[in-house]
């Protein structure tokens, strides 16, 4: 399976509702050949709704879907050309495991042998050649999933579908999956379409990132962006741990319960006087016990006084939570080998930051 499989998704103000509701307002979007796209975001907030557009199993209210530039609206579903996978893997269980991956060959009529070369090809490639002759029932559930994943891309798609497909498996067979996903896509050149709410996958297997919130696109980019330029609190809270620090943008500073903090790189516009905040990456603090607070290493460095809640180990770091006297909670990463003596629950403890390892947003969730 040589060939390389990838088309071009084009998604023009992509608009649909539900009575008066709104599933996806104007959503526009452009994947290329070969990408690995991800749309990441809560529950209803018109991912899936996208996916289903595409797929055809909903049509539109306005906007355009085009793939390799052929319009797809009114195109039914089984005529778009599309490979899919879903959560429930949707496998015939009278049917062997060779069975189910010459299923789409079969109903386009290939040749036998034709058939029979492919699906050698497609099992090859997930790694089952020794189980084609097996039921689903006599598979795990990892390698059922991935008897869907040959069966989708088996017959060449340029675009494929996937929706929440690890979402049914424990997280280490997750984990296994991802890489196992990620290899088969990328060895083929397959334009693939995810949706997910898992965040950690989402930045494991993208190339970009669109991140949903109430039917549109809060922000797209790659997993670095997402997570180390966020344009909004929304995607600052949703991808990744963080730490927002809420006040007011005033003469190039963010005041926070009377305090002055400089501010790291502005990611989108925030008007002076207007609800701004401060995020930051558990991992940008520095922790230390107000008995023993280090002298500043520069003259900008910010910081934050409170009392220590909570220390959980996570192997490769230690996680702890602070309590500030406005209540607002600190979340600071240290190594294992940081000395935390001193900082036990309940003791004080300083947590500063540089401000270029923070990132100032408009505050429009403030209340």
């Amino acid at each position: 399976m040589s060939e390389k499989l990838g088309g071009a998704l084009r998604i023009t103000d992509v608009r649909k509702s539900y009575g008066g509701a709104r599933g996806v307002d104007s959503v526009s979007i452009d994947v290329a050949p070969g990408e690995f796209f991800t749309m990441l975001g809560p529950s209803g907030s018109g991912k899936t709704t996208t996916l289903n557009l595409v797929a055809g199993f909903l049509q539109p209210d306005a906007g355009s879907i085009e793939l390799d530039g052929r319009e797809l609206s009114g195109v039914p579903p089984h005529k778009r050309g599309l490979g899919m996978v879903f959560q429930q893997y949707a496998l015939f269980p009278h049917m062997t495991i060779a069975e189910n991956v010459a299923y789409p060959l079969q109903v386009r009529k290939m040749p036998k042998m034709q058939v029979r070369s492919l699906v050698d090809d497609a099992l090859a490639m997930v790694k089952l050649t020794e189980m084609a002759s097996r039921k689903p029932a006599q598979l795990s559930g990892g390698q059922q999933q991935r008897v869907a994943l040959a069966r989708a891309f088996v017959f060449k798609p340029r675009l494929l579908l996937m929706d929440e497909p690890l979402g049914a498996l424990d997280k280490k067979l997750r984990a296994h999956l991802q890489v196992e996903i990620s290899r088969i896509c990328r060895e083929l050149g397959a334009t693939v379409v995810y949706v997910t709410h898992d965040q950690e996958e989402a930045l494991a297997l993208s190339d970009r990132i669109a991140i949903y919130n109430e039917g549109r696109i809060e922000q797209l980019g790659t997993p670095e962006d997402l997570y180390q330029r966020p344009r909004s609190v929304f995607v600052a809270d949703f991808v990744g741990e963080s730490t927002i620090i809420r006040g007011n943008f005033n003469s190039g500073f963010l005041i926070h319960d009377g305090q002055k903090f400089h501010i790291g790189p502005a990611m989108a516009p925030v008007g002076e006087h207007a609800p701004a905040a401060l995020v930051v990456r558990p991992e940008r603090f520095t922790v230390a016990a107000s008995t023993n607070r280090p002298a500043p290493t520069h003259e900008s460095e910010n910081c934050l006084e409170g009392t220590v809640l909570e220390w959980t180990y996570l192997g490769v770091a230690r996680q702890c939570l602070i309590r500030t006297s406005t209540g607002l909670i600190i979340c600071a990463r240290v190594n294992p080998e940081h000395d935390i003596s001193g900082l036990a629950v309940g003791a004080g403890a300083v947590v500063s930051w540089c401000p270029g390892d923070s990132v100032l947003v408009p505050d429009t969730q403030s209340t």
